[in-house]
């Protein structure tokens, strides 16, 4: 179910969310009904930063903190370790229990999205908003929160500290034309051997809940469309597929 949190900010229901995949993806999606969550530690294979701490977070100085007065180098510099240090556990720790599902917010379809995660001949896009999101989650077991990500200068910036979501909320301005929308939800496997822990885990939704609209791939031959709309027919969903206008000549 979709639960509000305070790390979260969490657009309007009105907002529209895309998510690119290719054609197999939508046919599991289809046929499974569930949301593919992968882990923060998949994640962190792409992204190194995944849910970790700014520079803001790691440059405390302990010589300027008046209850560390008069302390010697070797003291200080033995804190400042131990604060880094921890914080990196913290990090590795957090990426273990927590499991993100991405969107990308716009009114339009994105050509740089369908280059990044569809660009093959297969590739699709899902068009849903934030309201379908939440109803499409209403009735699976996992707390799942939903927030849009605050892109930062992770050399010049902190993060908060009072709760690890905030860690999961926040990416480099790098990855800023991302636009990403983020549901999260946690497990208890943080302590777990490496072996017991998941790549990711599927959620049960409401697919019909979900899914608004469902674009074919630009450089897709138009026969895809027609197998698409014969594969919904079968499985009895209502969807109007279109196919995207991106490699059009400006005739429609």
């Amino acid at each position: 179910m979709y639960l509000e949190h305070p790390c979260f900010t969490t657009p309007s229901d009105e907002t529209k969310i895309w998510r690119y995949m290719d054609f197999s993806k939508l046919l599991s999606l289809l046929d499974r009904e569930e949301l593919f969550f992968p882990s923060a530690i998949k994640l962190a294979e792409n992204d190194p930063f995944e849910g970790s701490y700014a520079r803001g977070n790691l440059d405390y100085d302990p010589a300027a903190d008046p209850s560390f007065k008069d302390k010697e180098p070797r003291v200080l510099g033995g804190f400042q370790k131990a604060r880094t240090d921890s914080r990196i556990f913290t990090r590795d720790l957090a990426r273990r229990g927590v499991y993100i599902n991405s969107w990308y917010m716009s009114e339009h379809e994105s050509a740089a999205m369908w280059k990044c995660y569809a660009e093959n001949r297969d590739g699709i896009a899902i068009q849903s908003t934030v309201g379908k999101l939440k109803a499409a989650i209403k009735d699976c077991p996992e707390e799942i929160y939903i927030g849009e990500i605050t892109y930062i200068d992770y050399e010049a910036s902190a993060i908060p500290e009072n709760n690890l979501f905030w860690n999961f909320v926040h990416k480099r301005k790098s990855f800023e034309y991302e636009k990403e929308l983020r549901a999260i939800f946690t497990d208890n496997k943080f302590f777990a051997p490496a072996a017991e822990l998941e790549k990711g885990l599927p959620i049960p939704i409401d697919v019909d809940q979900l899914i608004e609209e469902i674009f074919i791939s630009p450089t897709a031959p138009n026969w895809n469309k027609e197998l698409l709309e014969s594969i919904l027919e079968k499985y009895e969903r209502k969807i109007r597929v279109k196919k995207s206008n991106l490699n059009s000549n400006g005739l429609w």
